[in-house]
């Protein structure tokens, strides 16, 4: 399953960052993050995490790392409630009734005209 790993760092200055999928930076939080494969327990597993790490370190010489955590990301969907449409039926004795009143009023308009 996927899950983003969360690198903190000391500082919020600026830093050159691996490509790897899903790169996020948060300056508030003093971290960067991306997406890697997780387990069930949350834990990072194949090598992007760590080749990830090892190339922040390399392009980014004396900046240690204070802090990394992983964490799934959820992948179930959420499908909106439907909606109960309820349909009003005209019955036969309204439709009739109002074009009898059409025709009153139709007869009526030529009398005055």
């Amino acid at each position: 399953m996927k899950g983003r790993v969360y690198v903190y760092v000391p500082t919020n200055k600026k830093y050159n960052y691996p490509k790897v999928e899903g790169l996020l930076y948060n300056t508030q939080e003093k971290r960067f993050s991306f997406l890697s494969e997780v387990d069930l327990n949350g834990k990072a597993i194949g090598e992007t995490a760590g080749k990830a790490i090892r190339d922040f370190q390399t392009m980014n010489p004396g900046v240690g790392i204070i802090k990394v955590e992983t964490k799934p990301i959820s992948t179930t969907t959420q499908t909106p409630p439907k909606a109960n449409v309820t349909t009003t039926q005209t019955n036969a004795k309204e439709k009739s009734g109002s074009s009898v009143l059409l025709v009153i009023a139709a007869i009526a308009a030529g009398f005055f005209f």
